[in-house]
C-alpha cells in the first residue's frame, strides 16, 4: 500500500469516527496554526487499516503549534494537566491531550528545534514516528508506515526508550508494546 493510500483511507477512516471529529472540533477551536494527530491516533488506525487489528484508543493526541490564551469558553469539557503540565480535556468518554511544539518536554530538554520532525525523531518506537496533518490530510513518518507494513516495532530513540523503561518499567519495554499491538519486535 502506497502513502497515498495510506492517507486517503486514515482520512476516511477520521472522517466517519464520531469521537475523533468531537476531539479535533475541540483542538480547532483552542489553538492557532498547525495540528497534527500524532500517537495511537495515528499507528493503531494504520494497524487497522493495513493488518485489520482492532485497537482500541485510549484518547487523542494532537500537536499544535500554540494553545489560546485565554482559552475560549468549552461547555462540558474537564480541563486538567497531563502527567507532562501540557493541558487534557475529558468530555464524554472522550480524552483529548493537544500538546504546543514549544512545550515538548524532550526537545526542550535535548536543546532540538521544536518542529513536527524532531518531535518524531525523540519518540521511542517506530511506529510513534508518525503524524498526520488533519488540514492537508497528510502523513509524515515513512520509517513508521514501513514498520506498520512489515507488522514490526523497533526502537527509535533509545535514550528516550531508556528514559521511559526506567520511568514507568517494563510496561512499556519493547516486547511488551510489541505484544500489546500485535508487532513482532526487531533490533
Amino acid at each position: 500500500m502506497t502513502k497515498l493510500n495510506y492517507e486517503k483511507k486514515l482520512d476516511l477512516l477520521l472522517t466517519g469516527d464520531e469521537k475523533f471529529q468531537i476531539a479535533l472540533n475541540l483542538v480547532r477551536r483552542i489553538s492557532t496554526g498547525k495540528v497534527w494527530l500524532i500517537g495511537s491516533g495515528v499507528y493503531k488506525n494504520l494497524l487497522k487499516i493495513k493488518h485489520g487489528t482492532n485497537l482500541s484508543l485510549d484518547d487523542y493526541d494532537f500537536v499544535v503549534e500554540e494553545i489560546k490564551k485565554p482559552l475560549p469558553k468549552l461547555k462540558g469539557w474537564e480541563i486538567s494537566e497531563n502527567t507532562f503540565g501540557n493541558l487534557r480535556f475529558k468530555k464524554d468518554g472522550i480524552t483529548v491531550d493537544p500538546v504546543p511544539l514549544k512545550n515538548m518536554l524532550l526537545l526542550k530538554e535535548w536543546g532540538w528545534k521544536p518542529n513536527i520532525r524532531n518531535f518524531m525523531r525523540q519518540v521511542g518506537f517506530s511506529v510513534q514516528a508518525i503524524a498526520f496533518d488533519v488540514n492537508k490530510k497528510k502523513i509524515i513518518g515513512g520509517k513508521a508506515i514501513k514498520d506498520i507494513s512489515k507488522k514490526v516495532i523497533r526502537i527509535n530513540n533509545k535514550r528516550n526508550y531508556n528514559w521511559a523503561v526506567a520511568r514507568y518499567g517494563d510496561k512499556v519495554s519493547l516486547s511488551v508494546m510489541a505484544k500489546k499491538l500485535g508487532l513482532k519486535p526487531v533490533n
